[in-house]
């Protein structure tokens, strides 16, 4: 697995995703009231939207850090495919890049190592 939980190293690029962040806080927020009589609840259909939202916005990070690990960490098709456990075509149909500026060059297809 090339994960890497290190301290953010010189040249790499920042994350900032204020809207996630406020979601996240939105929602556990949102939970609390749940559990407190005193408050006004919101619906289970009301967190189930704001569920999704933060699911959506993850996903989102999840594809930005994946691109960011194939760019400036030239991290192969394979490595991600193996440390996510799915193939390398599904990797590939999940989080390959639309561009002509692919870092790594290849289609998920190859013999890349």
């Amino acid at each position: 697995m090339k994960a890497d939980t290190s301290a953010r190293r010189k040249g790499t690029t920042a994350i900032d995703h204020p809207a996630l962040s406020e979601s996240l806080v939105t929602l556990a927020r949102s939970l609390d009231r749940r559990a407190d009589d005193d408050e006004a609840i919101p619906s289970y259909l009301d967190l189930a939207v704001l569920v999704a939202d933060v699911q959506s916005q993850l996903d989102d990070l999840t594809r930005q850090l994946v691109h960011y690990a194939r760019r400036y960490e030239r991290t192969t098709w394979k490595d991600i495919a193996e440390t996510f456990g799915i193939s390398r075509p599904t990797v590939y149909k999940r989080f390959g890049e639309t561009s002509d500026n692919d870092p790594g060059g290849d289609t998920g297809g190859g013999n890349e190592g």
